[in-house]
């Protein structure tokens, strides 16, 4: 089952990202902020091969069906590539994909920037991802 981009007329800003996490998230049942690159048009893919690459682990251990996930779009390359990115500076996301596990669902910024998260390379390594998600 591929990873689903929310539609385009979904709408959220980057201080915001917070509402959309499912109300039942607690510490027994995290939720997961995926952050991660936006569809190229002109590819139809995430222009990150980095995310690209992660895709399969990410449906194996956080898949859609259990709604306990929320996909995050940072941007496109050019608005990603800034310093000046809402992610980086809010969420201190530096690299993408990042997944932040979250336990409250109403978590402030502080406290999702102060989450665990995986971060790029830890998010293709099975084991780490595993043990993340239990």
């Amino acid at each position: 089952m591929p990873l689903l981009f929310p539609p385009s007329s979904t709408s959220f800003s980057p201080s915001t990202v917070s509402s959309l996490l499912p109300a039942s998230t607690s510490p027994t049942t995290p939720s997961y902020l995926i952050f991660f690159a936006s569809i190229d048009p002109a590819t139809g893919q995430s222009w990150c091969i980095d995310c690209r690459n992660s895709v399969a682990l990410i449906e194996k251990f956080l898949p859609e069906k259990k709604g306990n996930s929320v996909l995050v779009q940072v941007g496109a390359r050019n608005e990603w590539k800034t310093p000046e990115n809402e992610y980086r500076k809010l969420y201190d996301v530096q690299n993408i994909p990042t997944i932040v596990r979250v336990e409250d669902p109403n978590a402030s910024v502080e406290a999702i920037k102060s989450s665990k998260r995986l971060v790029e390379a830890e998010v293709m390594d099975e084991d780490k991802f595993g043990k993340f998600v239990a």
